[in-house]
């Protein structure tokens, strides 16, 4: 048990040490960090370390699944342009803006496999020229990513976990900002995650504390435009 102790900690400390370009942080909303778990939800997102829920599909991929279960879930809105499977997300500032979120988790003896797709549809926009309200044209504006991931428990109190996150943004395509011309962003980010816990008897009042460790999103940032190539002279 002190060993796994000892790894989560170690792990925990390396995964800290690392400045990651979170991809979330520079897309236009943070759309990979949004669940569709209620309960998740209902604590802001603080469920790193809450063993069985799907959020941590993507929060943190050693706690997803539960052994010899099938887990199923997706929104269910008739007002939707789909007809199913969305939910209106800041309903207030537009009528357009959908955010999609299904998974699907299958837990075995030793192991879970999960995968998830979560698409932020912002609808039609607006393109107008520059430094001129004058509207002239108009462009779909959406961002989407599929993840896939594993939870292996190593042992009856430790977990490990991992996750692969291939995304598209595509949130001014076509359009020209600045002179530049902007074009669809793609990607693959990792995620890792650890989990350990141990339950504590006392007297007729037992308690399971528990401990996680986490990096999500690790990867290159995103270009929506060209870079330049250096030009080097002789």
């Amino acid at each position: 048990m002190y060993k796994y102790l000892c790894i989560s900690i170690l792990l925990g400390s390396i995964f800290s040490s690392y400045e990651a370009n979170a991809q979330v942080a520079i897309t236009g909303v943070p759309f990979l960090e949004i669940n569709n778990d209620a309960r998740s939800m209902g604590m802001g997102g603080a469920t790193v370390a809450l063993k069985g829920g799907k959020a941590g599909l993507h929060l943190n991929p050693a706690t997803f699944g539960i052994r010899n279960t099938i887990q199923l879930s997706t929104q269910f809105n008739t007002d939707d342009s789909y007809g199913f499977f969305g939910t209106p997300w800041l309903s207030g500032f537009t009528d357009d803006l959908q955010i999609y979120n299904s998974n699907a988790i299958l837990g075995f003896e030793n192991i879970s496999v999960g995968y998830q797709f979560t698409l932020l549809d912002l609808g039609e926009q607006a393109s107008t020229a520059e430094y001129s309200p004058e509207i002239i044209d108009t462009f779909n504006s959406y961002e989407y990513a599929h993840t896939f991931s594993i939870s292996i428990p190593v042992s009856e109190y430790f977990s490990f976990g991992a996750g692969l996150n291939y995304f598209k943004s595509s949130l001014a395509t076509g359009q020209t900002i600045g002179g530049q011309r902007i074009n669809d962003a793609t990607g693959l980010t990792i995620d890792f995650g650890t989990y350990f816990e141990y339950p504590v008897k006392l007297n007729l009042l037992k308690i399971t504390p528990s401990l996680a460790w986490l990096l999500t999103d690790f990867g290159y940032p995103l270009h929506y435009t060209k870079i330049p190539k250096k030009i080097h002279f002789l």
